[in-house]
């Protein structure tokens, strides 16, 4: 790419890929042929990438947050479940609203699509709900439960992604397999001792920008050798 017509200005080609679903695995194939560097927040993309885009650096970085804007707040009196995304099909939003009602308890879900500002999600979404649930079954590293963490919401979830490294099952919150009768089961479980997950939930330890910045330097070192 050129600057004025005369300065060369090398950009590096980093893709950046966020989900895993499984039908799309050769549009990722294709993706990495064309890209300097592939980068991803599921550890599944990267491994599947590893085994079959031979020729393309693939880096798994985690996400990070800033943990001052997510502030731990007191819970709501009653308890609540919430979800915070696109409401994609995938997503299963359906399952998360039955799981919900069947357990009988309150269900709060914000489309993000809308583009709620994050002073409004800080303020009126997560101060709102006791737990945070994850019906997905193939999402790579979602951010907003991590958020709920920060905020001192458990949550509970499918073991999706990086989930599995992030979420400690019956501690700051809780596994299930993605049906309905078990989502329940977990919930009223996690509505019995909400108080212990939420104490847990506080003491995640989730990475800030800090902590990643070598690998994001490294990412982009690759791409200009490349």
């Amino acid at each position: 790419m050129r600057a004025s017509g005369k300065i060369p200005i090398t950009i590096p080609h980093v893709q950046t890929i966020n989900s895993f679903i499984p039908q799309n695995a050769k549009a990722y194939i294709d993706v990495a042929e064309w890209a300097d560097v592939v980068h991803t927040h599921s550890p599944y993309v990267a491994q599947f990438l590893f085994n079959f885009a031979h020729e393309t650096p693939v880096s798994f970085i985690p996400n990070t947050f800033d943990h001052d804007r997510c502030r731990p707040c007191p819970l709501p009196k009653d308890f609540t479940l919430g979800w915070l995304g696109s409401n994609n099909s995938f997503k299963r939003f359906d399952v998360a609203r039955e799981i919900a009602d069947r357990a009988g308890v309150p269900y709060i879900e914000w489309d993000v699509d809308a583009l709620h500002p994050w002073e409004k999600v800080a303020k009126e979404f997560f101060p709102n709900i006791s737990c945070y649930l994850v019906a997905s079954m193939n999402d790579a590293m979602p951010l907003s439960p991590q958020e709920a963490l920060l905020f001192g919401r458990p949550v509970i979830t499918t073991p999706i992604g990086a989930m599995t490294t992030i979420v400690r099952d019956g501690v700051n919150g809780k596994f299930f397999n993605g049906s309905v009768k078990e989502g329940v089961c977990v919930v009223q479980e996690v509505q019995k001792r909400i108080q212990w997950y939420r104490h847990y939930a506080l003491l995640t330890d989730l990475l800030t920008v800090k902590d990643v910045l070598p690998q994001y330097i490294h990412l982009y070192e690759m791409a200009l050798e490349s």
